[in-house]
């Protein structure tokens, strides 16, 4: 019996430190692959490296110079507005004393917004939406 109980601690133990041995196998292992990988750089190679990737920030921003408010407002007030584009897909409406629209799988009612748009006007035939100001209609799609 005491050479079976002392089996069992022996493959207990190496239960136990096999796994352990294996991740260090793999870490030094993947660091010799990674050291072979990297040749050495000679001096011309070098700087033929540094010049094909030297940063010249012309027309950029430069990334390691504080940015003032005054120059964020200067920049604010001098680019033109861009134009959101919204999709929006009428998927049905819902007649009832308040009509509801399911436009992109939601429920919207009159004065509501979706995705940037607000609902108008519900009739059974579309729904008038207005986007920025400009008031479009989506229209049901018959099948």
């Amino acid at each position: 019996m005491k050479k079976q109980e002392a089996q069992l601690i022996i493959m207990a133990a190496l239960l136990m430190v096999a796994p352990l041995a294996f991740h260090y196998y793999m870490e030094v292992a993947s660091s010799a692959k990674a050291a072979q990988a990297a040749p050495e750089l000679v001096p011309q190679e070098e700087a033929q490296v540094k010049s094909a990737i030297e940063y010249t920030g012309k027309g950029s921003r430069d990334p390691f110079t504080k940015k003032t408010v005054e120059s964020a407002q200067a920049a604010a007030t001098t680019a033109p507005p861009v134009k959101k584009e919204v999709q929006l897909t009428l998927k049905g409406i819902i007649w009832s004393p308040t009509p509801v629209a399911i436009i992109n799988d939601k429920v919207v009612g009159i004065g509501k917004e979706i995705e940037g748009a607000k609902v108008l006007e519900i009739k059974s035939t579309g729904v008038k939406i207005s986007v920025d100001g400009e008031e479009s209609t989506l229209k049901l799609k018959r099948k």
